[in-house]
């Protein structure tokens, strides 16, 4: 007899506490998303100069695992650049673009991963543009 009272209280308490669940996992999965950390935007820009094919064509290559057959078209902004290149591929090449940050440290641009970086909020808008929409 003492059970049937204690298995409609916990019925009843159950239904009023769902929506408030629910509410705490919706607004937790909210945070989560906008807490992500970002990549960050920096004030400093790449020396006069430094924006060269060659230099795009030296920092892809200094990666080691790509081989820079020709530059076809780069620009830069800031820190930050974009090239549209060939590599080689075995006998063939193939046609890569690549995002590039000025490494002050090493004194070269480096490639970046476009995953991280192919925000609006964090590369100059032609750098955005022109670098995170194709292959």
């Amino acid at each position: 007899m003492l059970l049937a009272p204690l298995v409609m209280w916990w019925n009843i308490n159950v239904k009023l506490l769902r929506p408030v669940l629910l509410a705490v996992v919706e607004l937790s999965l909210l945070l989560a998303v906008l807490v992500q950390p970002k990549a960050q935007l920096t004030s400093f820009t790449a020396p006069a100069g430094s924006c060269t094919a060659g230099a795009m064509r030296d920092g892809i290559n200094s990666a080691g695992h790509d081989v820079v057959t020709k530059v076809w078209q780069f620009g830069c902004e800031g820190s930050w650049a974009y090239v549209w290149a060939d590599v080689a591929a075995g006998p063939h090449s193939i046609g890569v673009t690549n995002v590039m940050r000025w490494r002050a440290d090493l004194a070269m641009w480096l490639s970046v991963d476009r995953v991280t970086v192919c925000r609006p909020e964090v590369l100059p808008a032609a750098i955005y543009r022109k670098g995170c929409f194709s292959n």
